[in-house]
């Protein structure tokens, strides 16, 4: 090993507790005893039920005869017909995604996928070569090009297409689509054997593969294709991939998002395939982990305590399907988890903008707990108004329902087509949302301001790195500031990128330098150990907030750079269009301060050294600046030594925007403020042959 790699190790072992490392040793160990068993044949499916004996036949016949999803419950005459003139451009998507996945073409993230023959389920496409079928404990996936494609290889062997070819043969009845999921299901059976290969590393990746089998099971299970003799072979792998997450849970310092997907698996796992002997303790487990760790990884006040929107919504779809599975086990609700589920989607509600988009906070990897309307994709606008047409539906909430997508192709498949009336009745909001909204647990300010441009949404944050002693996707963000308008991006995050790859672009993407704060001495506000690890670490406070007739005001601060005895407060105020953000840094001595404003892309130019202007797709912005005498304006953009000036819109994707970087070398203390005005573009905004693209 490198000495990098030691060091990463070194810093995740400083993450655990004692107890914690005595029981990862233990269980390293044990894993690799069981590296000495895993050439033991399958067990005999006779001895995984727990009522045999039971034929086949019979077998698959009581799960025909289950109807534990919703959409199963009443499913309208001639289905298609009605699915195409409610949704057409969905209906497309769905039949285009489907034919896509049939042929054996996949999109994984920014790559391209095709097979002409079987699906090579271990098929690294960065590397470009597959990974061995070796004992899932003897797979190094984490280390320095080992692995750079893992996340693509898991993102196809989520199985979440099989939902999608599914939901096309129930919908129009065509063999084609359940032959060419039952093809290439039997083909995952045959390629994964228990135990081996990297699609048994990752628990997480595990627990969504059984979410996605439970759905498409629902899905084909009345076609004529599927045989008894492939349904009692499903089940063997069911139970062993189940026991393999029940045995293999992420505890300790990892016991964050993952954990809950596990969980999630081990419920659906235990739900729907009653049949197993194993299902009614993988129910109990998972629901008791599920409920205790949803309310624990989410404040109060919404926000998850990892502070990312990405990892948000897996949370929240999480808490549906375990809603979902929940009704179809007779299993209750904890009205503390329905609560932290009303409160994720009241934050998601305060941050959406007018074309459905919510802010990139920390880290995200464009993933989703289960595919329900390609039409929607990766990372595109609509799921979120899903999730506040799902929560609309959940809590009767007119507020959630005026921001969604309406009744959707999703809300269909998840609450059924009886929902439809159910959302019809759900009253029109009255009155406008909040001005100013606080999360105080979070972090997160919220201010609201509607203008000529459209409504405008400033975000300040002043929350924690993130859940628990990793923080494993927090970004070195505190009092970052994000801005939209009309619900085109202006001040945007920088986003992920990539979680494995080069180690400077992963840094870089983390770092304060890639967000819209105030960076001191060159130092980061939190200091970055490894890929997923930090140091020292900021601690940021929301601090007064005020709302007058006509504008609004709140402020924070962070000691990120104590060290250096320089403490950063920083104020927002909104008044008609105007908004200006107020940097000091509090201490004595001399400092190197530099404030970085990332645009979306744009084209700009600075009319004067004080001053940018920038014309976006609808609006105008322009930016002064005052402070000291040494304060310096430059723009950077794509740049590499050192990296600033790119961002992330989708995950495993970069391309270039520009940053303005605002540099000054004073006695401390400094004060910079910036004074934001959006406006309507104008036709000739900015003078021919001024602009930068």
């Amino acid at each position: 090993m490198s000495l990098a790699e030691y060091k990463s190790y070194w810093h995740r072992l400083r993450a655990m507790s004692p107890a914690e490392a005595a029981a990862r040793l233990r269980g390293n160990l044990a894993g690799r005893w069981s590296r000495r068993l895993d050439q033991r044949p399958a067990p005999p499916l006779a001895a995984l039920l727990a009522h045999p004996p039971l034929a086949p036949e019979a077998l698959l016949a009581s799960a025909r005869a289950r109807r534990l999803l919703s959409f199963e419950l009443e499913l309208p005459p001639r289905p298609g017909v009605w699915f195409a003139a409610r949704w057409p451009e969905a209906h497309a998507a769905l039949l285009d995604s489907a034919a896509r996945a049939a042929g054996r073409r996949f999109t994984l993230f920014a790559a391209e996928l095709s097979f002409t023959g079987p699906i090579d389920w271990h098929y690294d496409p960065v590397a470009q070569r597959s990974m061995p079928l070796s004992h899932w404990t003897a797979i190094p996936y984490w280390r320095p090009g080992y692995c750079p494609g893992v996340k693509e290889i898991w993102e196809l062997n989520r199985c979440q297409h099989f939902v999608t070819l599914g939901q096309v043969w129930r919908l129009a009845g065509e063999e084609e689509y359940a032959r060419a999921l039952l093809e290439q299901w039997q083909g995952w059976l045959d390629g994964n054997p228990a135990g081996r290969g990297i699609n048994w590393t990752s628990m997480l990746e595990l627990g969504l593969r059984l979410i996605s089998w439970s759905w498409a099971l629902a899905l084909v299970k009345n076609s004529p294709l599927l045989s008894a003799e492939f349904y009692a072979r499903l089940l063997v792998s069911v139970h062993q991939q189940a026991a393999h997450i029940s045995g293999h849970l992420s505890r300790g310092s990892s016991a964050n998002n993952h954990l809950l997907g596990e969980a999630l698996g081990l419920v659906y796992a235990g739900t729907c395939f009653p049949e197993l002997k194993g299902a009614a303790a993988w129910r109990k487990q998972g629901f008791h982990l599920f409920w205790s760790e949803l309310v624990r990884q989410v404040h109060p006040d919404g926000v998850i305590k990892e502070q990312s929107t990405g990892y948000m919504r897996y949370l929240y779809d999480y808490g549906t399907l375990a809603i979902t599975a929940a009704a179809a086990a007779g299993e209750g609700v904890p009205p503390t988890v329905l609560q932290r589920m009303a409160g994720m989607a009241e934050f998601t509600a305060a941050l959406i903008d007018e074309a459905g988009r919510l802010p990139q906070i920390g880290d995200g990897d464009d993933g989703q707990a289960l595919l329900l309307d390609p039409a929607a994709g990766h990372a595109a606008p609509s799921p979120w108004r899903d999730l506040l047409g799902s929560a609309a539906l959940q809590f009767g909430r007119a507020d959630f329902k005026a921001l969604s997508a309406g009744f959707s192709p999703t809300l269909f498949w998840l609450h059924g087509a009886a929902a439809e009336g159910a959302f019809a009745r759900i009253p029109t909001p009255a009155g406008a949302p909040p001005s100013l909204r606080l999360f105080p647990e979070g972090g997160y300010a919220v201010l609201r301001s509607e203008a000529e441009s459209g409504r405008q949404i400033g975000l300040l944050d002043a929350g924690p790195l993130g859940l628990d002693a990793m923080a494993a996707h927090g970004h070195a963000d505190a009092l970052s500031f994000w801005l939209t308008a009309g619900g085109e991006p202006l001040f945007i995050d920088s986003g992920t990128y990539q979680y494995r790859g080069e180690e400077s672009w992963r840094r870089y993407f983390r770092s304060t330098a890639a967000h819209n704060t105030v960076r001191v001495a060159g130092r980061d506000q939190s200091q970055i150990l490894g890929p997923f690890q930090w140091g020292r670490r900021a601690q940021a406070r929301l601090l007064a907030s005020g709302a007058a007739e006509a504008s609004l005001a709140i402020a924070g601060e962070h000691d990120g750079y104590r060290s250096l005895g320089v403490i950063h407060r920083r104020r927002v105020r909104v008044e008609e269009g105007l908004w200006v953000v107020e940097d000091e840094l509090l201490g004595r001595g001399r400092a190197a301060v530099e404030l970085f404003w990332h645009l979306a892309p744009c084209r700009w130019t600075m009319p004067a050294p004080d001053r940018l202007e920038a014309v976006f797709g609808g609006c105008q912005v322009s930016i002064r600046l005052s402070g000291p005498a040494s304060l310096r304006l430059q723009v950077v953009e794509g740049a590499l030594e050192p990296i600033q000036g790119w961002f992330s819109p989708h995950f495993a994707v970069k391309k270039a925007n520009p940053v303005l970087c605002i540099n000054t070398d004073e006695a401390l203390p400094v004060h910079i403020k910036s004074e934001i005005r959006i406006g309507p573009a104008c036709e000739r905004s900015i003078p021919a042959g001024d602009e930068r693209l």
